[in-house]
């Protein structure tokens, strides 16, 4: 009876330990997506700014 609520005990925190992993690379999948858009948009913006100027 002990180890069976032992086990269930560490079945539960390696499950917390997956969710928060988990979570964990989702925002930094977001933030990456978030970060690419930005650095897009700088970049469109300079090329605007440089193809604006030749004309």
């Amino acid at each position: 009876m002990f180890f069976s609520s032992q086990r269930k005990y560490r079945a539960n925190t390696l499950l917390e330990y997956a969710a928060v992993f988990c979570m964990v690379v989702g925002v930094f999948v977001v933030m990456s997506l978030y970060m690419k858009q930005g650095m897009q948009g700088q970049i469109r913006k300079a090329g605007e700014v440089f193809g604006y100027g030749r004309q």
